[in-house]
């Protein structure tokens, strides 16, 4: 079976991991999550950031920097996953869904028709590690006076006009689970772009003490001083994620060249294909039948010849939970995930095995 994902491990990832281990300190406090810091300080330039142990750790955290009160709205793309909303509707904010627009990232005028005087906070996902509408999306919010969390677990590396996705939004989330380009097997970071909320962040992600504070700055008393959460990653997963980032600028490129090559191949098949946008981070690849029933005849097509070809999170807005909640749209999100496929997309995948997923494709007949 040729899988949508794998990842890539080598020599950095297994020298890193026993260099962990001989140090026997595989803690949060060990040496890799120094580095995996530095790297990206040397990068990004970023500093105000904490490594978590998931993506859904770092936005439980982020929904403890959300001002709440008891009738606090918080506003999310229909077309995400659970662990998106779940942390602030544990916290008892009032969730409000909002469909999306032909890339599977929220559509501003249904964000524009869902804000309301009881809105704090709106939670957008990065979807396919793209979001062409960021900036507009991001003014808006601003101009409103309402919190934006970019949830970016799958557009690591992804830039928007020179911006790194993450960066845009005041909190930024990543995930490094085994699914995600870039991949420790599972962990995350949350990303803090607005001075004033740094501070309380190492507070709540440090089970609500000024050790972290403390720990730099010694005049600082450590102390217990609000309710929080234990947000840490350990150093052997740390150890995986610096190998990770040793090669993965450079896997990013090689996933770029097989998206184009995708793209290139199918240009005469049956199906709608994604624009490729500069900066982007090539995180998956997909296309669009022209119905649910075509869609579902390729996947099939697909999978009985051993390429594992998907759809991706279904509506939220058709789950259990999400009829509960307030609505802004007309069904785009399911009609997006019954006609989606992804398909294989990942650095060690080779020209010739894409060649054949499109020849397989260019043959089908619907």
């Amino acid at each position: 079976m040729i899988f949508l994902n794998h990842m890539e491990i080598g020599d950095d990832e297994k020298r890193a991991v026993e260099n962990c281990l001989k140090s026997n300190d595989i803690s949060s406090r060990g040496e890799y999550l120094k580095k995996c810091y530095s790297w990206f300080l040397e990068h990004f330039g970023i500093s105000q950031m904490l490594f978590t142990a998931s993506g859904s750790q770092a936005l439980e955290l982020a929904s403890l920097l959300v001002p709440y009160d008891a009738e606090a709205e918080v506003i999310f793309s229909t077309y995400s996953f659970p662990s998106s909303i779940n942390p602030f509707v544990v916290r008892g904010f009032a969730p409000v869904l909002a469909e999306i627009d032909d890339t599977g990232c929220m559509d501003i005028h249904w964000l524009k028709a869902a804000v309301g005087p009881k809105t704090r906070a709106v939670v957008i996902t990065n979807y396919a590690g793209k979001n062409e509408h960021i900036n507009e999306i991001v003014s808006y919010c601003h101009e409103n006076e309402i919190m934006v969390i970019e949830d970016n677990a799958q557009g690591f590396l992804s830039y928007v006009d020179d911006a790194l996705l993450g960066s845009i939004g005041d909190i930024g989330i990543l995930s490094f689970e085994s699914t995600k380009p870039v991949s420790c097997g599972e962990g995350g970071a949350i990303l803090i772009n607005r001075k004033e909320l740094w501070e309380k962040t190492q507070v709540l992600g440090s089970n609500g003490t000024t050790r972290l504070l403390h720990k730099k700055n010694p005049e600082i008393s450590y102390t217990w001083e609000m309710p929080g959460l234990n947000c840490c990653m350990s150093d052997l997963n740390a150890a995986v994620l610096y190998g990770q980032l040793q090669h993965a600028e450079q896997d990013c490129m090689k996933r770029l060249l097989l998206a184009k090559h995708y793209l290139s191949r199918l240009q005469k098949s049956d199906f709608l294909l994604p624009v490729i946008q500069t900066g982007w981070n090539a995180s998956m690849f997909y296309m669009i039948a022209a119905n649910e029933k075509a869609s579902a005849f390729c996947k099939d097509y697909l999978l009985q010849r051993g390429i594992q070809a998907l759809a991706h999170y279904g509506s939220l807005r058709e789950c259990t939970m999400g009829k509960k909640m307030k609505y802004f749209g007309n069904g785009e999100a399911k009609l997006f995930d019954d006609r989606l496929i992804r398909l294989p997309l990942y650095a060690s995948l080779s020209m010739e095995v894409v060649d054949m997923i499109c020849d397989l494709i260019c043959n089908i007949t619907l």
